[in-house]
């Protein structure tokens, strides 16, 4: 045993550097990068930094689809058959417009009618009213 044992371990503790945390994540790192840079290499071959590189744009010259659809539908009858589909949607938006119009009008005269036998109703229970009332009356003058 040694006599300076102690003192080694008290020096060690009390000199000021680098956290023995920061160096073990220092080393952690290096031991990552390392391990993923032999992986890579074991795959790709000596060329395995290409994975980074962006591939180059193809060039197409190829028109979309939409276009192709474009240039099929247009021919000497395109027009005539563009007008047709118009109409055609014209058309159906009248027959909404003429509903919702029948409907709202069915409605509204709905509406009307109940509102005239609500009416009806308040002026029948009134006159119901004023007859007992006057029946009361005519009873307590005869009393």
């Amino acid at each position: 045993m040694h006599s300076n044992h102690g003192y080694y371990y008290r020096y060690c503790r009390s000199r000021r550097g680098p956290s023995r945390l920061l160096w073990f994540f220092i080393g952690a790192g290096t031991a990552a990068f390392w391990i993923k840079h032999k992986q890579a290499a074991d795959t790709h071959g000596k060329f395995y930094w290409k994975h980074c590189q962006r591939p180059p744009v193809r060039e197409t010259t190829t028109e979309s689809k939409l276009a192709a659809w474009r240039r099929q539908c247009e021919g000497p009858h395109a027009d005539e058959e563009w007008e047709m589909e118009k109409e055609k949607i014209a058309a159906i938006g009248r027959q909404a417009q003429d509903a919702m119009t029948d409907i709202s009008e069915a409605t509204l005269d709905s509406l009307l009618n109940t509102c005239a036998s609500l009416k009806h109703k308040l002026i029948q229970h009134r006159e119901q009213r004023e007859r007992e009332l006057e029946d009361r009356l005519r009873s307590d003058k005869s009393t």
